[in-house]
């Protein structure tokens, strides 16, 4: 589950309604990590992971026609963030 996707929650206050929406979220993902402790999620790997040289050379060719896509109507920088990820 994801913010903005499909999870609608109600409330007579803005903020509460706010804080509800973060609530659930915050227990699916719980509820997610639980679940998949020492378990393979999404199945096996199908296509390795392209090294960090090869990353750089697609980055390089494809991020100028995507800055270039979503800066049409108001200027835009695009970061990318390949580090590993942290553990929880």
């Amino acid at each position: 589950m994801m913010g903005k996707h499909g999870l609608v929650t109600w409330s007579d206050d803005p903020r509460q309604c706010y804080d509800n929406t973060i609530r659930i979220i915050q227990e699916a993902e719980d509820y997610v990590a639980e679940q998949q402790r020492g378990k393979r999620v999404f199945g096996e790997l199908k296509v390795p992971a392209l090294g960090a040289k090869e990353r750089e050379d697609v980055l390089a060719a494809v991020l100028p026609t995507i800055r270039g896509a979503v800066s049409a109507r108001k200027h835009a920088v695009l970061i990318t963030d390949d580090r590993p990820k942290r553990p929880p």
